[in-house]
């Protein structure tokens, strides 16, 4: 069993006015919400749950409408708007619903299907793809990633070596979840918010975290 947690209690205030009266999964794609698009980028047999905030209202009453027949469950996140909350602190939340392996995924990233990301036996690996041109690489999450595919570094939007940049993408072993929650709980937080990238790092230092590369939007 699989579960696959999508990240969307944060304000979207990157996308301008348009969050002023819309969740920014909802943001229509190809006439449809990026969020439809996501549950179909999901795993096929994976429980689907979603950590809601801001707006989470609208997350409901969509997801009721479009996907009455999808297995999944919708959480508010405690204090999603506070000092200290962030995409670690969601997962945190959402962590008694958690059976098997963790896929998880911010709301705003869509990649090109690849049922081999799926593959039953993989270990924990993060999502990478090139810094996107024309633009600084402390903008981004990045990774160093060796010749085999190990990550070995990660530089949560901080100066250093370019790498590649993490796309908010993630799938941990069952196995490697209590490493990986501990790394959540104590790691930094990154402009006051907790980030995802601390369970990450704990598995980096145990040198269990693939990369994997995929065609990331």
């Amino acid at each position: 069993m699989t579960t696959f947690i999508i990240l969307a209690a944060g304000r979207g205030s990157r996308i301008g006015r348009v969050g002023d009266f819309l969740h920014k999964s909802l943001v229509p794609l190809d006439n449809r919400a990026v969020l439809s698009h996501l549950i179909d980028l999901a795993p096929s047999n994976a429980r689907i749950v979603i950590c809601a905030g801001h707006r989470s209202a609208q997350v409901r009453e969509y997801v009721a409408l479009a996907h009455p027949c999808v297995d999944m469950t919708i959480i508010d996140v405690p204090g999603w708007d506070q000092p200290g909350a962030g995409p670690g602190a969601s997962l945190l939340a959402a962590r008694p619903f958690i059976t098997g392996d963790l896929v998880f995924t911010s709301c705003d990233t869509l990649w090109q299907r690849d049922l081999s990301l799926w593959h039953i036996d993989a270990g924990s690996w993060a999502a990478v793809a090139p810094v996107p041109a024309g633009t600084q690489p402390e903008r981004w999450c990045r990774m160093r990633v060796s010749i085999d595919d190990k990550v070995s570094l990660i530089l949560d939007k901080k100066l250093g070596m370019a790498g590649l940049a993490y796309v908010g993408l993630a799938h941990i072993a069952a196995a490697d979840l209590d490493v990986f929650w501990n790394g959540v709980a104590t790691g930094n937080t990154v402009e006051n918010e907790r980030q995802v990238t601390g369970g990450l790092a704990a598995l980096v230092e145990h040198g269990r975290l693939d990369a994997r590369r995929i065609d990331w939007t």
